[in-house]
């Protein structure tokens, strides 16, 4: 009897106890269990975090490489592109040189002298410069519209009076081989011809005088127009950081009437 009443107080009163150290027991793991589970998320996130930074870095490393090379590739282009517009100004610079010493000699003072005979050709014209599209877009992405239009066309006008300098030797040349050579004056050819010849010649002489005409216009306007041109993109190309040196020349075109 008295084992049953103690069995039965130790029931009565241990079940509480044990029930007490068994929900301890599950409290703490569950304490543990959510601070595992919220030390993953925080790990998770930092991670993340550090991942994510060492992309952008990556990015802003590949970016800068781009805009470096992207300004290299300008900084060529307008090397290049600046070389083709001095030799284009130097080539009218000739052309506009020989023009004016032809027009001031003495046989371009003569009464009654024609174009022809006085505005020789000129041997072995510069050959032809283009002006790449990859130049050109360069230019155009510099934003300064009055500038690429000024260059855009420029080598055309160059190459254009390039063959109308082969032109004019070659009807000069047709004209003067039909005329009678009686002696030479310093460097022009003198020749004779009576009315019944020169009226057949009428048409080389047209030719000849229309021919070197254009020429002498034409020198003078890309004359100018290569100076304006080439000093304009040069402000242009070193305003941009593109080019780091100045070029010096002076231009004076000289009208013909």
């Amino acid at each position: 009897m008295r084992l049953l009443v103690s069995t039965l107080v130790a029931l009565v009163f241990g079940t509480p106890v044990l029930a007490a150290e068994q929900t301890a027991t599950t409290v703490t793991m569950s304490f543990w269990e959510a601070n595992g589970f919220w030390a993953g998320i925080l790990g998770a996130a930092v991670g993340g975090l550090i991942a994510f930074a060492i992309q952008l870095k990556v990015l802003r490393e590949n970016r800068e490489l781009r805009n470096e090379d992207r300004k290299l590739s300008q900084q060529a282009m307008a090397n290049s592109l600046v070389f083709k517009l001095r030799k284009i100004y130097s080539n009218f610079s000739i052309m506009q040189e020989h023009v004016d010493q032809c027009f001031s000699s003495d046989l371009a003072k003569e009464e009654g002298a024609e174009i022809w005979q006085f505005l020789l050709p000129l041997g072995n014209p510069p050959p032809s410069i283009e002006l790449s599209s990859d130049e050109m877009s360069m230019l155009l992405s510099l934003g300064d519209l009055d500038v690429f239009n000024a260059v855009a066309g420029l080598d055309d006008g160059h190459n254009a009076l390039m063959d109308s300098v082969r032109l004019y030797t070659q009807k000069r040349e047709e004209l003067t081989s039909q005329l009678q050579h009686v002696g030479r004056n310093d460097s022009a050819v003198v020749s004779v011809a009576d009315e019944k010849e020169k009226l057949t010649l009428l048409p080389y002489f047209l030719v000849a005088n229309s021919v070197a005409s254009a020429l002498a216009e034409h020198t003078d306007r890309g004359f100018s127009d290569s100076n304006a041109a080439l000093t304009d993109a040069l402000k242009l190309l070193k305003d941009k950081e593109l080019i780091n040196f100045n070029m010096e020349f002076t231009a004076t075109p000289s009208g013909h009437e």
